[in-house]
């Protein structure tokens, strides 16, 4: 009964989609807030435009998730949990070995792309960063908890990494996507080893 109100709120001349099933209603208005957000900017996305596309009335967005803010991080978390978890016993090898796969392009991650868009087009958002930074901010902090504090820093690096490559996959063309072998990442992280190395030297 209170949808069927929601309903009549919609602007005159305005289609809206009856809705009858709440689980079903959430689901389009986070499907259509991560298509929005994946591709403009926090502040250019409107709890309108999101409602337009999920065919709804705004009405619904703020009784289901209260607020564009908290919309945003609902977004947020449905992607990462869509993902792989990682491996609770060892995260840093599991980090080592997605890093890997991503630079071999055998590594697809549905939601990754989504997730990384996301991140770039809204972590300027004096918004939304604080959702992404408490998003971030977990994750380091249970990977302390799992493998301890030292490994913070080796999971900060491999997780970089891997969002470096996912953003290097996005921005090159499709008939360019250098095939990069294991033997390539170690050349790689060796010549990162003898820069650090010398800049040890000279400090």
């Amino acid at each position: 009964m209170e949808e069927k109100r929601a309903e009549t709120m919609a602007e005159s001349g305005k289609t809206v989609r009856p809705c009858r099933n709440a689980a079903q209603t959430k689901e389009r208005i986070l499907r259509s807030a991560e298509r929005l957000f994946a591709g403009h900017p926090y502040e250019l996305v409107t709890l309108r435009q999101i409602a337009a596309m999920a065919e709804i009335n705004v009405a619904l967005i703020v009784r289901y998730y209260g607020s564009k803010r908290e919309l945003f991080g609902a977004v947020l978390d449905s992607l990462s949990a869509g993902r792989p978890p990682l491996r609770r016993e060892d995260m840093l090898g599991d980090l080592a070995d997605r890093m890997v796969r991503s630079c071999e392009n055998r590594y697809e991650d549905n939601g990754e792309l989504s997730i990384l868009n996301i991140l770039m087009l809204s972590s300027q958002s004096l918004e939304a960063r604080p959702v992404i930074q408490e998003r971030m901010k977990d994750f380091f902090i249970d990977l302390a908890a799992v493998e301890g504090e030292c490994a913070v820093p080796s999971g900060f690096m491999l997780t970089s990494c891997i969002m470096g490559m996912l953003m290097m996959r996005r921005l090159l063309p499709g008939d360019y996507q250098p095939a990069v072998s294991a033997s390539d990442v170690l050349r790689a992280l060796q010549t990162l080893h003898d820069s650090l190395d010398s800049h040890d030297r000279t400090a």
